[in-house]
């Protein structure tokens, strides 16, 4: 089994939906019919009933799949494996750590993380001014088996893997530098 990641812009709207009934983020991401929590029986009588919201359909240039590349490039952008210290300073820590946390839905690899549109603006300024070149040079087998970077292939012998990976790393800054010119927010998830 492997752990891919993905990344999914959503507009302020959406974003403040999925905050208030964090239970939808399966209907959301999948398109899965949400399990709505029970409700105890004299909130009932008292409150409205809870409906599954409308989302936005998903655009597919709003959506990003790394597959596996994930770990890797985070190595390259932060410098830092993951646990390696509190990320919670570091905006390119993103693609792992920090945003607010989805409620407790498992998504496939835990809950998913929310970045508001001010965090993406703040993520994208950081990934602007990193070229392929300047994190190519970064690309040695050697560091990334000794980071235990995911997946391990970092044994072969040609730069197929590293070309994969910046391959990935382009397409996750075009991606984030999109959201900050529309204003949108990010999700990101694993399964």
């Amino acid at each position: 089994m492997s752990m891919v990641g993905n990344f999914r812009l959503l507009s302020e709207t959406d974003s403040a939906v999925l905050l208030g009934q964090p239970w939808s983020v399966s209907s959301l991401l999948y398109g899965e019919e949400a399990i709505v929590p029970k409700t105890p029986l004299w909130k009932k009588l008292f409150r409205a009933r809870k409906t599954v919201p409308q989302y936005a359909p998903a655009d597919p240039e709003d959506e990003l799949y790394l597959d596996k590349a994930w770990h890797g490039i985070h190595f390259l952008i932060t410098d830092l494996a993951p646990l390696d210290r509190d990320m919670s300073d570091e905006p390119l820590a993103f693609i792992v750590a920090n945003g607010v946390q989805v409620g407790e839905v498992d998504v496939g690899y835990g809950p998913a993380r929310l970045f508001s549109a001010q965090n993406v603006a703040a993520i994208a300024l950081k990934l602007k001014p990193i070229a392929r070149d300047n994190i190519k040079a970064k690309c040695d087998a050697t560091a990334f088996r000794a980071a235990r970077i995911y997946p391990d292939l970092w044994d072969l012998a040609d730069d197929e893997g590293f070309d994969y990976l910046l391959d990935c790393f382009e397409q996750l800054k075009a991606f984030v530098l999109r959201g900050k010119q529309e204003g949108k927010s990010l999700v990101v998830y694993f399964n």
